[in-house]
């Protein structure tokens, strides 16, 4: 069994910077898998200066990581709902999609008790495209 998933992806996120040792940011720099994380630029929920802590640990990572900063964009953004924005819900999925494929291929990883996020959300966008959403 893996200590940690293949694959992390973290969209308009929240509460990811914190006072504190326990901080969830901080939790980044162990980890060994590959991330990508989507940033709304005007997100007045989480605003980016918020953030700006987990921008740059995971930015750290070089090549295991990427990270979007979305112009125009809030909270939300790849949310059908009133903060939707279509081109960074787009290029947020693909991001997603391309680092799962990078990373899960050849089928699902071994269980990771403690991160069953990557998975959930991969399995809820292949659903979202069988159903026919729009943007999946």
């Amino acid at each position: 069994m893996r200590d940690q998933p293949a694959a992390a992806a973290r969209l308009h996120p929240s509460r990811s910077v914190q006072e504190g040792s326990d901080s969830p940011h901080l939790a980044v720099e162990a980890f060994t898998g590959d991330i990508s994380v989507g940033i709304g630029e005007d997100d007045v929920l989480a605003p980016l200066a918020s953030n700006l802590g987990l921008v740059d640990v995971v930015k750290d990572l070089g090549a295991r990581s990427t990270v979007d900063i979305f112009e125009g964009a809030g909270h939300g953004f790849a949310v059908p709902g009133p903060g939707y924005l279509p081109a960074a819900a787009e290029r947020s999925y693909e991001q997603v999609l391309s680092l799962f494929d990078r990373t899960l291929k050849g089928g699902p990883p071994e269980p990771c008790p403690d991160f069953s996020w990557d998975l959930w959300y991969y399995n809820r966008r292949q659903a979202a495209v069988e159903k026919g959403w729009p943007n999946g």
